[in-house]
């Protein structure tokens, strides 16, 4: 059910959305973030403003409002965990197509460059997050480098290229399968006994309301957890159909 709140922040979205954000960035809790949101909410419906003529620009207010969180010390985990997943599943794909043609897995320098590439993207990505709030065309960029690198690696085994190393392919599939759903069972259990589920909330909605939306935010994470190893199965599946 769709509270005042919800109504105003769907309404005034390009000024919402980036004050969120700024907040989020610095930490700051759902809850002072929803506080905060609820009194400019409450000012725009008194005066008949709208947020950018009563509080000028998202950002620059947020920043205003001196709100500030504790560190977070769980962000080192998350990258380590989405590094190792994100390799794991670059060997896995392609290892995988050199097992369905009946072949060693191969590493030639061409597919040790995209791996380090695609590596190297993804953390770039991770580190600069607040690009995504500021400056999104830059950030896709990373995005868009990871795709590269990743469809560079599939070439790289049909290259006639110098071997650095090759591995009996099933092996490396076997090995990278197991990392991969071992990191997102790792994953899937830190955030099941996360106690720091923080959603966005107004300080006027009930409790049932919090932990509905606590929970929505968790489903969503997991989703996010188990994508690499959905999407290194659905890879697989098509290898097959294609070569067989």
């Amino acid at each position: 059910m769709k509270t005042p709140l919800d109504t105003f922040s769907n309404t005034h979205k390009s000024w919402v959305e980036p004050f969120i954000m700024e907040l989020r960035l610095a930490n700051v809790p759902g809850t002072a973030i929803g506080d905060a949101l609820e009194t400019v909410h409450a000012h725009c419906a008194d005066s008949g403003e709208t947020p950018h003529e009563a509080f000028g620009d998202p950002k620059e207010y947020a920043r205003s409002l001196g709100l500030a969180g504790k560190p977070d010390t769980t962000l080192l985990p998350v990258i380590i965990t989405s590094a190792v997943s994100l390799a794991a599943f670059f060997i896995f794909s392609a290892a995988f197509k050199a097992w369905a043609r009946s072949e060693a897995f191969a590493i030639n320098d061409i597919s040790l460059v995209a791996m380090a590439g695609a590596l190297v993207a993804t953390l770039a990505a991770i580190f600069t997050l607040r690009w995504w709030a500021e400056k999104p065309l830059l950030f896709s960029i990373f995005a868009v480098a990871v795709a590269g690198f990743g469809i560079l690696g599939g070439f790289a085994a049909n290259m006639n290229r110098p071997m650095l190393l090759s591995l009996p392919s099933l092996g490396v599939v076997v090995t990278a399968a197991v990392v991969l759903v071992g990191t997102a069972i790792i994953a899937t259990l830190r955030e099941l006994r996360s106690t720091n589920a923080d959603p966005l909330v107004s300080p006027l909605e009930s409790s049932q309301a919090i932990r509905g939306k606590a929970q929505r935010g968790r489903r969503a994470m997991l989703v996010a957890v188990w994508m690499l190893p959905i999407t290194a199965l659905l890879d697989a599946a098509f290898t097959l159909v294609v070569l067989h």
